[in-house]
């Protein structure tokens, strides 16, 4: 059996980062695949894997002198001096700094591979968790090196590494990358449509594949309920997933149903935190706000099993496709989401409302309204929706029999 090399950004370090990855592996640890993972950085906290999962710590270990020395490499080079006169070229000062950040990568990518043949059996799948710079890293070793010539390489593509244009990024030689894949696993549709469109010559190569989630627990599981409406979000506080509009919101709500006692519940951190605080401090009497910070993903799982929420609700300005709104339908939890990147491919009449990206309050007010009158029947088309189409046995199954056929 062919041995499936993964390279990821820091997983599995980290309690927060690429916490989606661990439903995978366990599917893959489950299959009997030999599963090498290559993350780029190293983090405190080391996260559990399966067995036949091997972390290779050793991309990460790159030593200053060697990072100086991929620099130099880079800076002399043909590709870094081709980016300012291709077609497709940096269009500002900060898509040409994110280019040199790309480029570096992929350099850095490929004096690895250069390095450490030792580490690499022959005849294996080299399989990128993102579409940015270490798919073309890779695609150059094969290239250039008779040794991993019989290598075959995939990539899978989300959000920011699919539309990285349209949220202030640059990731250079896209053509080039997509010449030496031999396939891109989109995880939404919408996705996949546009990088076809972006690259019609490469369409054959661009597939979709969703990721996916599990669950064991209970969902009849009676537990008391502490509020009339319970609202339930999870994403990272940052300025793209405006989680200070969520409050607002469902704040507003609040001083128009006086008459109700509501709670909202946040699950992650981040840079804005502070000023969500802020806001929070002058929130409506009936309105009980609580925030988690970052969770492990069983911690998450445990906090859907043990409490009735009624509403997950994503704000977001770009997506790929949500795992945080998969895991919510999975506990039967209806969905309000803006009608962005792939949350359309989830959110539908089975599983709750897409909403516009400026919805007013009248609107919100109203939807909140809807969803609660037919709850009951939500609450089952939701789990339908997850075991049909977002299932993570089904899911990785199917990704892992393609790749290592």
């Amino acid at each position: 059996m062919k041995t499936v090399y993964l390279f990821t950004n820091t997983f599995p370090y980290g309690i927060n980062s690429e916490t989606f990855i661990e439903e995978e592996m366990r599917v893959a640890g489950n299959l009997g695949l030999h599963i090498v993972v290559l993350p780029l950085h190293r983090k405190k906290v080391c996260r559990c894997v399966p067995s036949n999962v091997e972390i290779c710590n050793s991309l990460a270990d790159t030593s200053f002198i060697k990072k100086i020395y991929i620099a130099c490499l880079m800076l002399f080079s043909l590709h870094f001096w081709k980016m300012l006169w291709i077609k497709d070229r940096p269009r500002s000062p900060n898509e040409f700094y994110q280019g040199i950040k790309y480029l570096y990568g992929s350099f850095w990518i490929s004096s690895f591979l250069s390095s450490h043949k030792y580490i690499f059996k022959q005849g294996s799948v080299f399989y990128s968790y993102w579409f940015n710079h270490t798919p073309l890293g890779l695609g150059w070793r094969i290239k250039k090196d008779e040794y991993y010539r019989d290598f075959v390489l995939y990539t899978r593509a989300h959000g920011y590494d699919v539309y990285e244009r349209q949220i202030g990024s640059y990731i250079p030689y896209r053509k080039e990358a997509l010449a030496y894949l031999k396939g891109v696993f989109c995880v939404a549709k919408e996705g996949k449509i546009f990088l076809q469109k972006c690259y019609p010559n490469y369409a054959e190569k661009i597939f979709l594949s969703h990721l996916g989630v599990s669950t064991k627990e209970q969902y009849n599981k009676k537990v008391k309920k502490v509020a009339d409406i319970s609202f339930i979000s999870c994403s990272s506080l940052t300025a793209v997933k405006r989680v200070d509009f969520i409050f607002k919101r469902i704040n507003s709500f609040c001083v128009a149903h006086p008459q109700l006692c509501i709670s909202w519940t946040h699950i992650g951190g981040g840079p804005l935190l502070r000023e969500l605080q802020a806001l929070i401090e002058n929130k409506s009497k009936n309105l009980n706000v609580i925030l988690t910070g970052y969770i492990s993903n069983s911690d998450v799982k445990q906090l859907y099993m043990m409490n009735d929420f009624d509403l997950f609700v994503n704000m977001s300005l770009s997506e790929g496709i949500p795992v945080s709104i998969m895991e919510a339908i999975s506990f039967g939890i209806p969905i309000i989401a803006t009608n962005v990147g792939g949350n359309a491919e989830i959110v539908n009449d089975e599983t709750g409302v897409l909403i516009p990206v400026n919805i007013d309050q009248a609107a919100f007010n109203e939807t909140v309204s809807d969803i609660m009158n037919k709850m009951d029947i939500l609450k089952i088309s939701t789990i339908l929706c997850y075991q049909n189409e977002f299932n993570a046995d089904k899911n990785y199954h199917c990704f892992y029999n393609q790749i290592t056929l």
